[in-house]
């Protein structure tokens, strides 16, 4: 999904990882890996931990255009497609 940067965590030092170098948005764990406490513990170091950017900010700059790229290609084919299906044979 465009925009989302989910990651995946099993302790605190991902989770603050993935928010100070590539600015996640979305948090995963697993219920059947992750205890309660330990959960919480993921959650709180994720959500107090804000984004470097810095030398950070330019992966994060590429992975969106890349985004952008890749819907500006899906909608080039839809095009030619249409376009192709309307040409007469």
């Amino acid at each position: 999904v465009k925009g989302i940067r989910c990651a995946l965590c099993s302790d605190s030092y991902s989770a603050k990882m993935t928010r100070a170098h590539n600015d996640s948005n979305m948090l995963a764990m697993g219920a059947r890996v992750i205890g309660v406490e330990v959960a919480k513990e993921i959650v709180a170091a994720w959500l107090d931990t804000p984004f470097e950017g810095g030398r950070h900010q330019v992966r994060m700059a590429y992975i969106l255009n890349k985004e952008d790229l890749a819907k500006a290609v899906l909608v080039l084919r839809k095009a030619l497609e249409a376009y192709n299906q309307s040409a007469p044979a």
